[in-house]
Parts: structure tokens; sequence; C-alpha cells
């Protein structure tokens, strides 16, 4: 069984080379931004910011002489790295759920049309109006700032 981001969140007894999840990183254009949505929207926990330009960091990721500033947010179940490049940065890509290598998010929230409500009262994009997947689950899609999705859904896989 999984266990939250203070160990492993694969299964015990896997033969996989990995024993848990670290974080799960997303590039950002604006630190702050992407911090008011995270953070102030969805309601995750700032567990650290900083600014750095270390050589490592360029070797780890083939662009040597970046300089990034970065928010550790606690999720719960996972830590969501914001990373916004102040240096060395890319491209941005086109998002969207057709596109290979895309992800969204999906955070659980006690009642969707409550969240549908203050997502629109605070100005962000909503993407699609709230849809019942199953009679026990109800979501809708809202954009990051950056237009990464994320779904808001009530209730629960089984």
């Amino acid at each position: 069984m999984a266990e939250s981001h203070g160990e492993a969140l694969v299964a015990k007894g896997s033969d996989g080379v990995a024993t848990g999840i670290g974080h799960i990183g997303l590039t950002v254009r604006n630190r702050e931004r992407s911090l008011g949505f995270y953070r102030d929207l969805i309601g995750l926990t700032e567990v650290d910011c900083n600014e750095f330009a270390e050589p490592s960091f360029g070797e780890l990721t083939n662009n040597p002489g970046a300089r990034i500033r970065t928010a550790l947010l606690d999720a719960g179940s996972f830590l969501l790295q914001l990373i916004e490049y102040v240096d060395g940065g890319g491209e941005t890509l086109g998002l969207d759920h057709r596109h290979v290598g895309n992800l969204h998010f999906c955070f659980y929230v006690e009642d969707a049309d409550r969240a549908f409500k203050e997502v629109t009262r605070r100005g962000f994009e909503v993407t699609s109006g709230i849809v019942g997947i199953t009679d026990k689950i109800r979501s809708f899609y809202v954009a990051d700032p950056d237009g990464v999705a994320v779904e808001l859904m009530e209730g629960t896989y089984p």
C-alpha cells in the first residue's frame, strides 16, 4: 500500500528501482503568481522558498548557467516544487490533454459547486463546467497561471 511523502509512495515489496516519490517539479513563469494559485487558492502549505545557481543543478539538468527560484509546497500525499528560471529558461510548451507528456493535477474538494464559485470569484480561468464522472464523482478543470490543467474533484475513486 502507498504511504505519504514521508515514506515510500510506491507499493512495498515492489521490484522497481524507486523507493518513494521525492517531489513533482513544475516549471512556472512566475513563482509568486503560481504561489497565489497553489498555496492561496488550492491550499497547499509552503515549506520552503529558495533562489540558487548551483553548477550541479546545471549539470543535472543539462542547462549550464541556469539560475532558478523555487518554492516547495506540501500537498499532503506529495510535495510540489515550483521552479521559475531566472536565467536559462526555455520555451513554453503547448498545453493540452491530448499532447503526449502533458500532465494534470487533481485535488479533492468537499463541494464542487462551492469550489467552482470560489475559483470564478478569484478570476482564474475555468476550462470546463462541473461534470458528473460517476454517480459519486463530480469535477471540473481550471487553468493555473501558466495554463496547466488542474482538476478539482468532489468524491473519490473506490
